[in-house]
């Protein structure tokens, strides 16, 4: 595990886009819901969250530009390359 560039990336979304985060609403009992996968050590649906958002950290300091978040009307947010 690279625990540095999970590290990193958090630190970065955190950085770049924390406030837009923020402010999405999601469903009640979310967190209730993660800290149950969390309780069962279910990486596959935790990963499967996290994996929408993710670029690699090598990617995002060369060009900032390698993907954006878009925030839909419903609260969801993608990540997409840009172009």
């Amino acid at each position: 595990m690279n625990r540095d560039i999970i590290e990193v990336f958090l630190q970065q979304m955190r950085q770049d886009h924390g406030d837009d985060i923020e402010a999405i609403e999601l469903p009640e009992g979310t967190r209730d819901y993660v800290l149950e996968c969390i309780a069962l050590a279910d990486a596959e649906t935790l990963t499967f969250m996290i994996k929408p958002t993710f670029r690699p950290p090598t990617a995002h300091f060369r060009n900032k530009a390698v993907h954006r978040i878009d925030l839909t009307a419903q609260g969801a947010f993608v990540a997409r390359p840009e172009g």
